[in-house]
């Protein structure tokens, strides 16, 4: 990494090694069971675009646990684009058919898509953009989904374009969800929903913005707040756009407060977990390491401390491109991210609730091309990752079963 990119970086740096030898015992993680989800003959489109997984918060009649939701987008000739989601059991099937959500605009959508998903009480809340409308619908826990609604719709041109959503973001809050909605010229629309996905209040701000925004989990009872990507001028070490993440609060009408805050982290893939008392994020450095950093959560704010990088010896193969985080039921994070290049690779940083985390490579098995950030569910003895991806053989979904277990390492 160049020395200007280290530069708006902004983290104090620890070596991984320098705590490796005190450690008298450490996790062994292992993949034990794959199993695939869904395929498709035809490679999906779609690159950079996330799995979602939600838990089923009503009461299955099958078994089903979680509900996971992806977007697939192919040429009109192979069926053009749609949301397709499933259900899955505790042993990693799936339950029943892979349903689908359209609208006749979507067939034809093409570029990065916006899919946003929420746990609701009645069901999966699913939010995606279709042509130049921004839609909603409900998957409930039999695998049923509502018909889909438009909420709102975009209009005008950009740059000879016309304008659409370009990116979302959703999380849950009490009983309901709120989100923000972001669209190519600017706007944003902040939206917050009841506990049946109906929309109690629909803000749009005055402000424009210049970069995507992604929701924080900051729990019931703290501020709502979200990380601005905010561009700069010149060229990544590896070619990428640079840029800060910015931390904006935002009030009960979901508008923002005061002026963002620098936070200390840059461009690459990042996710973020809720703590006791403080929002994880751990953002992985191009082929360095790991950033993390834990901001600090009351009632009133939500703080701003200058994360840690620790290194990966020796560095990854291939650049950061897909980053997901999971909190464990006893306080383990287990944050993954997916590398590119010549070929792909996931690597995995286990944290401790206090204490330095150890990074792991190849846990999870990856092929082909990831589509983007994979799903992560708990399990009793480590986690879950959903991975989409291409390979010779065309689409697929693969859920993939990584137990964790601390093992005395021998001398």
């Amino acid at each position: 990494m160049s020395s200007r990119t280290i530069a708006f970086v902004g983290l104090a740096t620890v070596a991984l090694s320098s705590s490796a030898a005190a450690q008298a015992r450490e996790p062994l993680c292992r993949n034990v069971e794959s199993r695939r989800v869904h395929s498709d003959p035809n490679r999906a489109a779609n690159l950079g675009e996330p799995v979602f997984a939600a838990p089923m918060l009503g009461d299955s009649r099958d078994g089903a646990r979680f509900a996971l939701v992806w977007r697939e987008s192919r040429p009109m000739g192979q069926g053009g684009t749609t949301v397709r989601f499933a259900r899955l059991s505790d042993e990693l099937r799936r339950v029943g058919a892979t349903g689908s959500i359209t609208v006749a605009a979507m067939a034809q959508d093409d570029g990065p898509g916006a899919v946003a998903v929420a746990a609701l009480p009645n069901g999966t809340l699913v939010l995606f953009r279709a042509g130049a409308g921004f839609y909603a619908s409900i998957i409930t826990a039999d695998g049923v989904a509502a018909s889909a609604r438009e909420l709102f719709s975009v209009t005008g041109e950009v740059e000879g374009r016309s304008n659409r959503v370009v990116w979302s973001s959703a999380i849950e809050r009490g009983d309901g969800a709120v989100a923000l909605v972001g669209a190519m010229d600017g706007s944003v629309r902040a939206l917050r929903f009841d506990r049946a996905g109906i929309v109690a209040s629909e803000t749009v701000w005055t402000q424009r913005v210049g970069g995507r925004m992604r929701l924080l989990p900051t729990g019931n009872t703290a501020p709502i707040a979200a990380f601005l990507e905010r561009a700069l001028p010149g060229v990544g070490a590896n070619g990428e756009q640079p840029a800060l993440q910015m931390l904006l609060t935002l009030d009960e009408r979901l508008l923002p407060i005061g002026t963002p805050e620098r936070t200390g982290f840059a461009q690459f893939p990042w996710a973020a977990i809720a703590r006791p008392s403080a929002v994880e994020v751990a953002q992985w450095v191009g082929q360095q390491g790991v950033a993390i950093g834990r901001m600090p959560v009351s009632a009133r704010r939500i703080g701003v401390e200058s994360p840690r990088l620790w290194y990966a010896q020796p560095a990854f193969s291939g650049l950061a491109q897909h980053a997901s985080s999971l909190s464990s039921s006893d306080g383990v994070t287990y944050a993954m991210i997916v590398t590119g290049g010549a070929m792909s690779e996931s690597h995995l940083a286990w944290v401790p609730p206090s204490g330095e985390p150890m990074l792991r490579r190849n846990v999870v098995p990856v092929f082909g091309t990831v589509l983007g950030a994979p799903a992560m569910m708990a399990a009793e003895d480590g986690f879950v990752a959903v991975v989409a991806h291409n390979d010779e053989a065309g689409f697929a979904l693969d859920a993939h079963h990584v137990r964790c277990e601390m093992v005395r390492r021998q001398p």
